[in-house]
């Protein structure tokens, strides 16, 4: 393949924009490792972006060329049809515009390799656009993998998953990035197309950057690195929806905050790893990170590292970190891959994964209703984490490289499919 003076051109499909810090590592990541397997290559990115997105004029790699799908003003023509259709037809949301893109894309395309990480599941949305995407690939004869993904499981809805088997054994590969997957995806007959691979995170290099002096000085002292997100509110019993809920678990967050400066008298960097460019606390870490700060009784032991640091800086900071917890999958994926001693705090399947593959056990991982119901649950097992940060940081160097070529494993396989 190496040899092949072809250029070869990739469609990546259903990925978030790279406000996500984590959608962005897997792009960057995924093309890593293309050019390392294939070399002459070029890339066609089909994400589902918001209002504002800028991510084609932030854009540094010239092989990458941005066509979001489009994206529908509230209440315009093309949104009210698009709930008519949802309503009437059970259609899933914007599909005749998303792949109205996606067929431009497929013209000419190699291959179409399906991001996102967790887009296959029930947990952040409905993966129905998704299948269909990956069966529209199929009618242009383009070879489809599911790649780095978490999958399913679809157990709660019995018809949903004995349709999703069929359609999973019919795309070219499914590369999953932890065994909990594999597993589940063997139970309900998928095998053959499957391969263990890892997160193309894993692949994302870290960029320094210059920071503010505050959060330089604290990095430099050594500091507790933390990844909350505003959805955890999701997991508080008899909350609020909406700003309430979010508020009353800020507070919760700010305890949890708080119990860590007074038993480590350590300054804890509080990261976001995801912000949105429309200013919504819902969906925005750094404006809920500040807001936990300014209600944590000890503000001068905390900082809140700024909204405008791409994926391979914010990672190049957590790598800076003494020891890291994070609820954003990604924030604590370049923790691990940084070396770093790192606490998932869990809500699905994918987090149980990950921390079993990467530790052979489950004792850092916390999950997400226990924290909101006892914000002291971290700072006592973070305090086991730092008892063993050194042999940790030992099992992390000694591991990180299966995870790395068990990637360089899948991609080899994927290219095998393009010859």
């Amino acid at each position: 393949m190496k040899d092949h003076p072809k250029r070869y051109t990739f469609v990546l499909a259903g990925n978030g924009s790279y406000s996500n810090r984590g959608c962005e590592a897997i792009v960057r990541g995924t093309t890593v490792l293309l050019r390392e397997e294939v070399c002459e290559c070029r890339f066609v990115s089909n994400y589902f972006a918001t209002e504002r997105c800028m991510d084609a004029q932030r854009e540094t790699d010239p092989t990458i060329i941005h066509r979001p799908f489009p994206v529908l003003k509230r209440y315009s023509l093309p949104w009210v049809e698009e709930q008519i259709a949802r309503k009437l037809f059970r259609q899933p949301y914007n599909v005749v515009r998303v792949s109205r893109t996606f067929r431009r894309s497929l013209q000419g395309a190699d291959a179409v390799m399906m991001l996102g990480g967790d887009n296959y599941t029930f947990d952040n949305s409905n993966p129905e656009i998704h299948f269909r995407l990956s069966h529209l690939a199929r009618e242009h004869k383009v070879p489809v993998a599911i790649w780095g993904a978490s999958v399913g499981p679809f157990a709660n809805v019995p018809e949903f998953e004995q349709w999703a088997a069929q359609e999973l054994r019919k795309v070219s590969l499914i590369g999953v990035r932890e065994t909990e997957t594999q597993a589940y995806l063997a139970s309900i007959g998928v095998q053959e197309n499957v391969i263990l691979t890892a997160d193309p995170a894993f692949e994302l290099q870290p960029s320094a950057v210059e920071l503010p002096p505050d959060i330089e000085r604290v990095l430099t002292e050594g500091c507790i690195g933390l990844n909350l997100s505003p959805f955890m509110h999701r997991f508080m019993r008899f909350s609020d929806s909406g700003q309430k809920g979010i508020s009353a678990w800020a507070r919760l967050a700010a305890q949890a905050v708080q119990i860590l400066v007074s038993c480590f008298s350590q300054p804890v960097l509080l990261i976001p790893h995801v912000t949105s460019e429309t200013g919504d606390i819902g969906h925005d870490d750094y404006l809920f990170l500040r807001r936990v700060a300014e209600l944590v009784p000890e503000p001068e032991w905390v900082c809140v590292l700024g909204s405008d640091l791409n994926a391979a800086q914010t990672k190049w900071v957590i790598g800076r970190v003494r020891v890291f917890a994070g609820a954003r999958t990604h924030s604590t994926l370049a923790a691990i891959s940084s070396g770093v001693p790192t606490i998932c705090i869990g809500y699905s399947m994918k987090a149980r994964g990950i921390v079993k593959d990467v530790y052979g056990h489950l004792e850092w991982l916390v999950k997400g209703q226990d924290l909101v119901e006892d914000p002291s649950v971290l700072c006592a097992r973070l305090v086991s984490l730092c008892e063993q940060e050194s042999q940790i940081r030992s099992h992390l160097e000694r591991t990180n490289p299966v995870f790395r070529q068990r990637a360089r494993t899948a991609v080899k396989r994927f290219a095998d499919l393009i010859k």
